[in-house]
């Protein structure tokens, strides 16, 4: 039965990499379709990275960007409050993750350094970073840059979306083993004479 829900899962996944990644949710739309149980479709959006959107923290007025690893259903943990948002009734996330001690003092680190670094290579970016454990001896994190631009150098709307996942584990050896994957997703709208109409 395992192995009957990972070849559904497996063969979603071929799939979306066949359908325009300018389309992603509509695409992950119609893989739930297809994927009805809804543990095999938790896996599979969990399998696809999207484009980064943002929402707000009404606690702080600051925008910050949602991806799986700071998601508890339909809600979004900030790294400035370490709340969930829209904001859900308490008995909502009694199981819901917030890190705390030396993993929530890395992530605070973290969003500092990311967005230090961000606005030296990007006009208008927003960026975060998300710390989570992943076992007893390790942990993870998640760096994420979204940067827009408009009217600008030639171009109509550009958008540069970049998710880069680590995972740290340990052995009994003490020997540590890092696991990195990079997703980068790059829009553009250009209009001009010398290249004509462009959407890529």
């Amino acid at each position: 039965l395992a192995s009957m829900e990972e070849s559904t899962v497996k063969k979603a996944l071929d799939l979306n990499r066949k359908m325009p990644p300018s389309q992603i949710p509509k695409n992950i739309a119609a893989l739930t379709q297809i994927v009805e149980d809804e543990e095999q479709q938790d896996e599979m959006t969990q399998r696809i990275d999207q484009p980064l959107e943002s929402i707000q923290d009404t606690n702080n007025g600051a925008s910050f960007l949602k991806c799986e690893y700071n998601r508890d259903g339909d809600h979004w943990r900030s790294p400035y409050t370490n709340e969930y948002y829209p904001q859900p009734h308490s008995d909502d996330m009694s199981e819901a993750f917030y890190p705390t001690g030396a993993l929530k003092e890395l992530e605070s680190k973290a969003n500092g350094m990311i967005k230090e670094y961000a606005s030296l290579y990007y006009a208008n970016p927003l960026a975060n970073a998300y710390f989570f454990e992943t076992t007893d001896s390790g942990f993870g994190a998640c760096y994420l840059i979204k940067n827009e631009l408009t009217h600008e150098r030639g171009v109509k709307h550009g958008e540069w979306h970049s998710i880069h996942s680590f995972t740290v584990d340990e052995n009994v050896t003490g020997k540590q083993t890092y696991t990195l994957v990079s997703t980068v997703f790059l829009r553009l709208v250009i209009e001009g004479d010398t290249f004509g109409s462009l959407n890529i």
